[in-house]
């Protein structure tokens, strides 16, 4: 079994940057531990090329396409009705940026060791019951938008979330994601399917980041505004975007055991999407002193111009 399995989007060990440095540092400097990591890519068409030279402790590396809908053969369950009656809670809370009904859906969604899931992936993409549930959902949030754009824009946020919850997840002791979203969700999944730690290290706030990238989006319909009508917000379909995300963030909040972020900051902005303030720890990034000290002391002039 693994020691410890990241759980990575957009970084380690595919994209170069900050957080995926810091991931290979972290690997490279306990060579006493097995480390894996599972890579939530949007594609397994997309090309991905290794970025660093991968450490001999870690031991399994797994891309998980997030968008490829691939249906298994699954038994069927006498089940089903009751199912989808506590899976629409989940997923109307998910299209308020709310968390709730979590813990009911997932026994429907979710195996857990020789138990399959009750509701199978193709089910949950195709089924009347998933018709209903979306056309349900339409009604009683969006009515007067545009319900092709709300049909694709539902099917592209939920059918990812939905496969997260079929995803072959290596065991490991601990899980460890470097954001919330779709690796959060992840994350809390394996914790709760393997009954396991998981914890989440944010550098920066992937909720903050995604509300600005959508709020800024053009691949994104937005609503024409009625003659005369003052634009408020982001539009309906943005929203669905950015609370989707707002959900994510508070699923994987509330499950993590512990929470680190580099300042009192992001702290207080993580308190404000949802998360727990007694499972936060401040670690700020380390600066080896002993570098600068040879650098020349010099008194700052007592009046400056800034």
């Amino acid at each position: 079994m693994l020691d410890v399995l990241f759980l990575c989007e957009g970084t380690y060990p595919y994209v170069p940057g900050g957080v995926s440095s810091w991931i290979h540092s972290l690997i490279v400097g306990m060579p006493e531990l097995k480390f894996g990591v599972l890579y939530l890519a949007p594609s397994e068409k997309d090309e991905l090329k290794l970025r660093y030279q991968l450490p001999p402790n870690l031991e399994e590396l797994v891309v998980f396409p997030l968008y490829d809908l691939v249906y298994k053969p699954q038994p069927t369950s006498p089940f089903k009705s009751g199912a989808w009656q506590d899976v629409e809670p989940f997923i109307e809370g998910i299209i308020q940026g709310d968390a709730r009904g979590f813990d009911k859906a997932f026994t429907h969604l979710c195996g857990s060791g020789d138990r399959e899931p009750t509701l199978t992936m193709k089910e949950l993409a195709t089924s009347f019951e998933s018709w209903k549930m979306l056309t349900e959902s339409y009604q009683r949030n969006y009515p007067k938008a545009s319900f092709n754009d709300f049909f694709w824009s539902w099917r592209y946020a939920f059918l990812p979330l939905f496969k997260l919850f079929h995803a072959d997840i290596p065991p490991a002791k601990l899980y460890h994601t470097v954001t919330t979203g779709w690796s959060g969700m992840l994350a809390a999944i394996a914790g709760r399917r393997r009954k396991r730690p998981f914890i989440v290290t944010e550098h920066g706030l992937y909720v903050n980041e995604r509300r600005i990238e959508i709020s800024q989006a053009d691949w994104i319909y937005v609503d024409a505004p009625t003659r005369g009508a003052l634009e408020i917000g982001f539009g309906t379909f943005k929203e669905i975007w950015i609370n989707l995300f707002l959900a994510l963030g508070k699923l994987c909040y509330q499950d993590a055991h512990r929470i680190y972020t580099l300042f009192e900051g992001n702290r207080d902005k993580e308190i404000e999407f949802g998360a727990p303030a007694n499972k936060i720890d401040i670690i700020p990034n380390g600066v080896n002193v002993d570098h600068f000290l040879s650098v020349e002391k010099r008194a700052l002039p007592e009046n400056r111009n800034v």
